[in-house]
């Protein structure tokens, strides 16, 4: 693998993204000016946020003295998650980027492992990623999270098809999966669902840590209104989860033409576009039109993936029923 920036006298950049996280901020700045071993490149960025949080990051930096390169720096205007995170790391300088976020709390041993298991596995394109200790908003340890890691094999097929197992906020990635494509749509939100299938579509690969390298703050995801049935509930959850989705599966398209990927693949891609679109449709029909559109899908190759859902949607009071208790705030 060509390194691009192989003159860097960094081993690694370290990004922290931040936008509108005062509270969490400091902690998040600091657990990465801990780091131990050699020294890193550290970019503290904020998004232009509305609130004091630049002014944080700023303070640390100002007031460290050790080993790492510390720089703070902030966007001219809020540009969201990828157009922010695309800016920072042409401000970096080396081949590997480990990621951080501004609610996250990294422990000192995050980047030197993450740097050992790259160099490891002789330092390919490559998405590397670990488990995570489950913190909530009070940064208390939460002793009974429910979801794992995934720990098991990725493939092309999978992530074409929009399986993704990566968790984005414990991540680290190379350069090339940046600047061997053409810029990443700035609409993108799920990072973890583009940058794994473009390693993979380079040869690469996707590298689970087993350690726990970062405590990750817990969010409660879309609330429900206890108000509305659960039809109501499911019909909104699913049209805000694949309206974003989409935007990533439409990505994965992209990159995969971009590449010359195979048949399968590029069928695999277009499947998954499909499917959240016949998601989003059914999700903003009326109860009248729930047939006309699962047939229109049929068409497409991708009803059957929708007919659960369906199914759920007219299954009225008995769904109702289950996602009340499924739900209940």
């Amino acid at each position: 693998m060509t390194n691009v920036k192989s003159s860097s006298r960094f081993r690694a950049s370290v990004i922290l993204l931040a936008y509108n996280q005062t509270h969490t901020i400091q902690v998040a700045a600091k657990a990465l000016l801990a780091q131990e071993g050699e020294p890193l490149e550290i970019i503290l960025s904020d998004d232009k946020s509305s609130d004091d949080t630049y002014k944080k990051p700023l303070a640390v930096a100002n007031n460290y003295q050790g080993i790492h390169h510390v720089s703070v720096r902030q966007s001219e205007q809020n540009k969201g998650l990828m157009a922010h995170l695309k800016e920072a790391v042409k401000s970096s300088s080396c081949e590997l980027i480990i990621l951080a976020a501004g609610d996250d709390v990294s422990i000192p041993q995050r980047a030197k492992v993450l740097i050992n298991a790259w160099c490891n596995a002789g330092e390919p394109h490559a998405v590397l990623y670990s488990d995570f200790t489950p913190i909530n908003a009070a940064g208390k340890i939460i002793s009974d999270f429910p979801e794992k890691v995934f720990s098991g094999k990725h493939t092309s097929k999978g992530l074409a098809s929009g399986k993704s197992h990566v968790l984005g906020a414990t991540t680290a990635i190379t350069r090339s999966l940046f600047e061997r494509f053409q810029p990443i749509a700035n609409e993108v939100r799920h990072e973890d669902r583009v940058f794994p299938f473009r390693a993979l579509l380079l040869g690469g690969e996707i590298i689970f840590v087993p350690e726990k390298l970062i405590h990750y703050r817990v969010e409660g995801g879309i609330s429900r209104n206890k108000a509305e049935s659960g039809t109501v509930f499911l019909k909104r959850y699913t049209l805000a989860k694949n309206s974003r989705t989409i935007v990533d599966a439409k990505q994965r398209l992209t990159d995969a033409e971009e590449v010359g990927s195979n048949h399968e693949i590029l069928r695999l891609c277009r499947k998954s576009i499909c499917e959240q679109e016949a998601f989003i449709t059914l999700s903003k029909s009326e109860p009248l039109f729930y047939e006309i559109v699962l047939l229109s899908f049929l068409s497409k190759g991708c009803a059957k993936s929708i007919f659960w859902h369906y199914l759920k949607l007219r299954s009225g009071p008995l769904f109702d029923i289950y996602y009340r208790r499924r739900f209940s705030d």
